[in-house]
């Protein structure tokens, strides 16, 4: 049995779950994989977190081989390339959930990119925007800024000082450089 049966097994049995999505059952790059496991599934597919620049993007959304594109900012090429490819997304009725995991900076410029997405494309059951928020051990996530960036009831608030809005705590550098 291949990754993509394997994949559709799997997702078959996490549909029964009601989940609200099945995130990276194969390689971000297998196109094809991915429309074939979307339409052999009744559940969201979510993906290409790993993909870089806008044009790795193009047919994944354009075949909408993907519910959810999950582009993470400092691998798919920054800002300008993130929003490039929310655009594409959007025109493509593809939602954007971006993928998020490693320091206070990254979490910081996600939160920003997030703020300017809309909630939802045209759906029939739309849902908010949602942030992956990592609650492992990272020293680098929870204290790198100075005044860590926290959830409140499942709320997280977007920094508001100039730049990303965090303050970096230099002696966490020195310890860790």
């Amino acid at each position: 049995m291949g990754r993509r049966h394997s994949a559709i097994a799997v997702g078959r049995k996490l549909a029964e779950n009601d989940l609200l999505w099945f995130e990276e059952p194969i390689s971000s790059d297998d196109v094809e994989g991915y429309i074939e496991i979307r339409r052999a599934l009744k559940v969201r597919i979510s993906g290409a977190e790993q993909l870089r620049g806008h044009r790795a993007f193009r047919r994944m959304l354009q075949e909408r081989a993907l519910d959810i594109v999950q582009p993470d900012v400092s691998i798919c090429g920054g800002f300008t390339e993130f929003r490039k490819i929310a655009a594409m997304a959007s025109a493509n009725h593809v939602r954007v959930i971006p993928h998020m995991f490693g320091t206070a900076i990254r979490l910081a410029a996600t939160l920003h990119l997030l703020a300017n997405l809309p909630d939802s494309p045209r759906a029939n059951v739309p849902f908010p925007a949602l942030l992956e928020y990592d609650m492992s051990e990272n020293a680098l996530r929870t204290e790198l800024a100075k005044e860590p960036i926290r959830h409140t009831e499942g709320i997280v608030a977007v920094p508001q000082e100039p730049g990303l809005g965090i303050e970096i705590n230099r002696d966490l550098l020195t310890k860790y450089g």
